[in-house]
């Protein structure tokens, strides 16, 4: 179940977060003009299935979809794990 999460009362109630399970979301296809996922992918089981969710949903014509991840490269990472 998706569970929508309003961010301000400033903004339009076009936008808002959501919290719940991307890899099923239960809204049409093309319902959305943009997905922003940030430190999502990483905690997902097949992260493959949350991205064509999101291909889903997302309109075909001018839809975007942002999304920021950990760098594998980064020093925080030891070597053995690369």
């Amino acid at each position: 179940m998706i569970k929508k999460i309003a961010l301000s009362d400033n903004l339009p109630k076009s936008i808002f977060s959501m919290e719940g399970n991307a890899e099923g979301m239960e809204f049409a296809d093309e319902s959305f003009d943009a997905v922003l996922y940030v430190h999502v992918l990483e905690h997902t089981l097949r992260p493959i299935d949350v991205i064509t969710e999101i291909n889903r949903v997302l309109k075909k014509e001018w839809g975007s979809d942002h999304t920021s991840t950990p760098n594998i490269y980064s020093t925080r990472y030891p070597r053995s794990l690369l």
